[in-house]
Formats: structure tokens, sequence, C-alpha cells
């Protein structure tokens, strides 16, 4: 693709834009380094890090840019990779690989002993042994794992047959966990995004019942890892409930 921009086809009206912008843009000493990811990825973790080092060397941030699509005829994406082919001839064809490893190198330094979220690993907490769960996924490929426990404290249920369990049993908690590097979960809380302190009977009795499962059965992992090294790690699970059987 890289190629194409020394001659695109007159009727790419957008390719043809686009370079005329970005060689306008080279012109005032607007270089811009994009960073692009694959759709519902999100932001990377190390951003802002990434950010300051692209800043430091005199260019501009673009965490968003256009990806490299041919559709009716139309490219995009070629004002990024003009940007790209005056980038790798002032600062070397390696810069963008180098410059992200330094980036992810810093994040690290700086988040070691914290708490991450699980999404940023790369190898995500395992729970061990290999126990019955539900596996969630919620988009980009990042996964939750869930468990259907009885109860004594009524609650309802729809009589549906349904491949989410939360249309059969929309009673459940999420709780959010922490895994620490030896891979004993430390820390229970109630997800920040669902709260149940508006309803008395759910957060008095179905919560400590879901933190007393998670701690009598699903209290050993293996601990997340970021570059090579074991983290601590915050998890989200999630408890469906289901009446007790009579």
């Amino acid at each position: 693709m890289i190629n194409y921009i020394e001659n695109p086809k007159p009727t790419d009206t957008v390719c043809l834009s686009d370079l005329a912008r970005a060689k306008r843009d080279a012109e005032e000493g607007k270089i811009a380094m994009n960073d692009l990811l694959g759709l519902d990825q999100g932001n990377r973790r190390y951003s802002r890090q990434l950010k300051n080092l692209i800043e430091e060397q005199g260019l501009i941030f673009r965490p968003e840019g256009e990806y490299c699509v041919v559709y009716g005829g139309q490219t995009q994406g070629c004002y990024s990779l003009y940007m790209d082919r005056l980038i790798a001839e002032q600062f070397g064809a390696d810069f963008k690989k180098r410059i992200h490893e330094r980036a992810d190198s810093l994040y690290f330094e700086e988040v070691r002993n914290d708490t991450i979220w699980h999404w940023y690993c790369d190898e995500e907490p395992e729970l061990l042994p290999d126990h019955s769960v539900i596996e969630r996924e919620i988009g980009g490929g990042i996964m939750f794992l869930g468990i259907i426990i009885e109860t004594d404290v009524q609650v309802p249920e729809n009589k549906i047959e349904s491949m989410f369990p939360s249309d059969k049993y929309p009673t459940f908690v999420d709780v959010d966990i922490t895994i620490d590097k030896n891979g004993d979960v430390t820390k229970f809380e109630i997800d920040s995004l669902r709260r149940l302190e508006s309803d008395k009977v759910l957060y008095d009795k179905l919560f400590p019942l879901a933190v007393g499962e998670i701690k009598k059965n699903y209290s050993r992992w293996k601990p997340g890892i970021i570059r090579g090294e074991p983290v601590n790690t915050t998890y989200e699970f999630r408890v469906y409930f289901k009446n007790k059987a009579i």
C-alpha cells in the first residue's frame, strides 16, 4: 500500500485529498504519528507513555487515524501512509517498533506494584484448578468468568431457554476480585458499574453468598503476567443466583 501513494489513481479522490492534506501539514512541520488499533480493542495500556515519547521527538500523536482500506475505488489511510514514510526517513524504518517497546517498558516500570485490570495483561489470570464456569465475552476478545449458585433467598427466574445465563437468571452480582502476584484472591468489591447498595436484600444476603462461594471454590489462580512478570490484577467475576430446589 505504501507504494500506492507514489502514484494513486486519478479517480481516487479520497486518497488524493488525504495526500494533499498530509503534504500541507508536513510543509508546516506538523508530522503526525498515527496509532491505529484493531476494531473494539480500546486504548493501549501504554498510550500515555507513547504520547509523551512521540511529542518529545517533535511529532504529533494521533491515537486514531484512517485505516488503509479500499472501498468503491477509494482508498482510506493515505494520510497515515505518507506520514509513516516521512517518519521512517527521519528516524529510521524501525522507529515505530522501538518507540512502542520503550513506551510499554515505561508503563510497566510505573505499574509494576499496582493492581491492574486483567485485560492489560500479556497473559490473563487463569483459574486453578479447572472448575466448571461460564465464559462470557463483552467485545474485543475480553472474556469474563461466571458461576451459578443456588440460594434460599427468593430471586426472580425466567422460564426460557437461552444461551445467555442472564436471561434465565436475571439476578446476579459482578464481583471485582483482586488476584495478587501469588495467585491468591485477596479482595472483593461489588463492581462499580452495577452497585447493589440500593437493594438491601441483594446487598446484605446475596453479595456475601457470592464472596463465600468464590473464597471456597474459586480462590486459587495463575496470576496475570506482564512482560514476563506476575502482577496484581482486578478481575470481574459474575455470580448468577437461582432458587434452591425444594
